[in-house]
């Protein structure tokens, strides 16, 4: 049976007849009407599939009268007497930076943990950025211009590269405000210690470290390693020639004074008590000193303090790959230096020497 178009459709309009609103069923159903919201005029659609005031709130679309592509979503109470808050809609046309949209400023997010595809991510208070993946062949810190740091894949797929963006500026690696280690056009700097750990993939044979000459001049030092003091003087140094290992500390005449003579070499010389020993825990026997014994004798061919212990923390790994630190003490053992026990054996050789020419001169 027909319904009389009037019982649902009502066509009104305001007194200057340039604003006609449609209802459908008065309060109930769509309406239509130009606005001066959110801040110019509008066109304002209301949707209100109930008018009870039990369930009061609803929601309006409002599309911009200035030419421009522009939408928002505010709510509404149900019988349309007051607007919301309003959010416009994020659209290629206001996609760039001023919009005033979370959107384009990255503060908004699809989720925290999303690894799907076309979702923003994340940017905490404090301003960084998070994500599960960022997949780029290049990505710039800051803005794509000369002297731009980024990160990329440097030769082939898979390589990971740090770029300072130019020779004049360093790469830093460390955790807040401390850093690690820091790279240079000339230098690595590290602010820690180096640590070889134990790898399974490793043999005794593997060297934990391998420093490589510069040169092949035979007899032409090649310097591997320098020891310095707090403001960088050299005390020491590795170096080899192209065939062997030289293992130099500074003996230099600048750096020494109140010259006297050894005394007495030869009896001290003798206190040493040189031993045959097995290594504990190894069947190897090897000839030596105990370092407690010499150290009273040449104090400075030691280092360290007899029974002497320090606490140290290990990291392990259990068999999940998860990792502990671990704190234990454990005997802090002394060395030995043996070359500082040459300038004793040289002096009591020519004490000797001494006393065998005043023998044969008799």
């Amino acid at each position: 049976m027909p319904v009389p178009l009037d019982t649902y459709l009502l066509i009104t309009q305001a007194d200057n007849k340039l604003n006609p609103q449609v209802y459908f069923n008065e309060n109930v159903g769509l309406r239509v009407a130009m606005t001066g919201v959110p801040n110019v005029w509008s066109d304002t659609l209301w949707i209100n599939g109930y008018a009870g005031s039990d369930v009061p709130n609803m929601c309006a679309l409002h599309t911009i009268r200035n030419g421009t592509p522009r939408m928002w979503i505010s709510s509404q109470s149900n019988r349309s007497t007051s607007y919301g808050t309003f959010y416009e809609f994020w659209t290629a046309y206001n996609d760039g930076s001023g919009s005033g949209l979370d959107a384009d400023l990255l503060d908004g997010y699809n989720s925290a943990t999303a690894a799907t595809a076309n979702t923003v991510v994340l940017r905490d208070g404090n301003g960084y950025i998070y994500a599960t993946s960022v997949n780029a062949s290049t990505f710039y810190v800051g803005t794509q211009t000369t002297g731009a740091a980024y990160i990329t894949s440097p030769y082939t797929l898979g390589n990971l590269g740090l770029n300072a963006g130019s020779t004049a500026y360093n790469v830093f690696i460390g955790a807040g405000a401390t850093n690690y280690a820091q790279f240079s056009n000339t230098l690595i700097t590290h602010y820690k210690r180096l640590y070889s750990a134990p790898g399974t993939s490793e043999t005794a044979s593997t060297p934990n470290f391998e420093s490589r000459a510069q040169g092949s001049g035979n007899g032409v030092a090649q310097y591997h390693m320098s020891f310095t003091n707090s403001t960088g003087a050299v005390n020491g140094r590795i170096s080899t020639n192209n065939f062997g290992t030289t293992y130099a500390t500074t003996s230099d005449y600048r750096v020494k004074e109140d010259l006297q003579e050894m005394e007495d070499a030869t009896s001290r010389l003798l206190q040493l008590k040189p031993i045959n020993f097995r290594w504990v825990g190894s069947e190897d026997r090897t000839d030596g000193f105990l370092a407690h014994e010499v150290k009273e004798i040449v104090h400075d061919a030691v280092v360290g303090e007899k029974d002497a212990t320090e606490t140290v923390v290990e990291i392990v790994v259990d068999e999940e790959g998860n990792e502990t630190e671990v704190t234990k003490v454990v005997d802090s053992l002394q060395a030995l230096d043996q070359a500082k026990l040459i300038p004793l054996l040289v002096k009591t050789i020519q004490e000797l020497e001494a006393r065998i020419k005043l023998l044969e001169s008799k």
